[in-house]
């Protein structure tokens, strides 16, 4: 997924932006983290399961998943849960 902000100008209908990974805990396998920009600071964010990211949507919190080869591992993937709070 290309670099966005969830934040709508137009409307304050998304107040909390909701990401939630899951997966085994005991198994080891590669997930595709989040890069989240913020104010031009980026940092990947690991994909380690049962874990939550919360932030407020503004036009600085751009985030994304890093694109990857086509060549990559069959158990390379992103189980994950995104919402919004209103």
């Amino acid at each position: 997924m290309d670099t966005h902000t969830d934040h709508d100008p137009t409307t304050s209908r998304h107040q909390i932006t909701l990401l939630l990974y899951f997966g085994d805990a005991g198994k080891q396998t590669e997930q595709a983290g989040l890069v989240f920009d913020y104010r031009g600071k980026r940092s990947l964010i690991p994909a380690t399961p049962n874990r939550a990211v919360l932030f407020v949507p503004s036009p600085e919190t751009n985030h994304g998943i890093p694109r990857t080869n086509l060549d990559m591992a069959p158990d390379y993937c992103r189980l994950a849960f995104s919402g919004w709070l209103i």
